[in-house]
């Protein structure tokens, strides 16, 4: 695929040299099969039993969460009939090690492709330096400079070998299969072969204590974003360049949909058909009450007029869903693993 865009040659981005590998090498470009070719093993260790081995209901996901996510399960593709494939790139630090461990163990090696952007290059933990600008450096203030690095590390590298780029934190669980079919759907082919039409796929959040206007949402961070490979190709050689390139903070996720918008029509729904939603802010325990506090769910039944998840509370978590947000521990991205995909008896003997 063409590019516009000379590579390295990005407003206000660091240039491609100045990126590590762990030899000390400068330019090296990271390698985003590691993780399928050295697949890692779930780990349940002594002092993480208590949680990943209690009883379904007991554990973090509470009573309400194991109901939803039983649901899940019970409605996972047995198997999947699409070819595309999903680079998963993940936003993290030094720090934060033990749940890109987490991430490697459960959902990272489902994506086809996966990234560590991080503030150091290591072998031992997959994490890979991605240089930013930010006067804040790495730190959670310095979202948007770091958002804008990793777009245009993805655009220099991996164009043109994924069809769709998932972008989000180290304290998300994601449901690739679920990811994958709502990607391959008639609804998205249709979206975007409507001309000033892109993929930007998320949460539509209308959070009132920002003091948003009443017909203004934006795709909310916590969950990630999924990006086609033509929405990239957009946004990097358009807004990227020239939307506020210094823009500073940790806002990223408002800062890219009022970018995004400058080029696209609009954002495609990602609600399911009865109005449960797809990708959430808040872990699978506390899912109905964020979306109740935001009140995002009845701002997007407002614009899209599906309002059958706000008749029924218990179905606002569909059982297609994408993405659990807002996890501090490893082992909660972990249990996810245990109750969506494993026989918790036998892994727990």
């Amino acid at each position: 695929m063409e590019r516009d865009v000379p590579f390295g040659n990005h407003t206000n981005v660091p240039p491609q040299q100045q990126n590590f590998g762990a030899d000390e090498k400068m330019g090296k470009i990271h390698d985003p099969t590691f993780l399928l070719n050295y697949p890692k093993k779930l780990v349940i260790s002594r002092e993480d039993r208590i949680h990943l081995c209690a009883e379904p209901g007991k554990g973090t996901e509470g009573e309400e969460g194991n109901i939803d996510l039983e649901r899940i399960r019970n409605n996972l593709p047995i198997a999947l009939k699409t070819r595309l494939t999903v680079f998963c790139a993940i936003y993290t630090y030094s720090g934060h090690a033990n749940m890109t461990q987490a991430i490697s163990e459960t959902w990272g090696r489902r994506c086809d492709g996966i990234l560590y952007a991080s503030d150091v290059t290591s072998n031992m933990t997959g994490h890979f330096q991605i240089p930013t600008n930010s006067r804040y450096g790495f730190g959670y203030k310095g979202m948007i400079q770091r958002t804008r690095s990793i777009l245009a590390y993805l655009y220099d590298n991996f164009l043109d070998d994924y069809d769709f780029f998932h972008i989000c934190g180290d304290d998300v669980f994601i449901i690739v299969e679920n990811l994958k079919v709502f990607l391959s759907s008639k609804e998205v082919k249709k979206w975007e072969s409507v001309q000033g039409q892109y993929v930007f796929a998320g949460f539509w959040l209308h959070w009132r204590k920002l003091g948003l206007h009443e017909g203004y949402f934006f795709l909310g961070g916590g969950s990630g974003y999924t990006i086609s490979k033509k929405g990239l190709k957009a946004f990097v050689e358009g807004p990227l360049q020239t939307c506020n390139p210094y823009e500073d903070g940790s806002y990223e996720d408002i800062w890219f949909s009022d970018c995004a918008r400058t080029i696209s029509n609009n954002f495609i729904y990602t609600g399911d058909e009865q109005g449960g939603q797809r990708y959430h802010q808040g872990p699978i325990s506390n899912t109905l009450n964020f979306h109740l506090f935001t009140r995002s769910i009845e701002h997007a039944a407002r614009l899209t007029g599906i309002t059958s998840a706000l008749d029924n509370e218990n179905e606002i978590v569909s059982n297609s869903s994408i993405a659990f947000h807002q996890h501090h521990q490893p082992h909660e991205l972990r249990r996810y693993e245990l109750l969506l995909y494993r026989d918790l008896e036998d892994e727990c003997r």
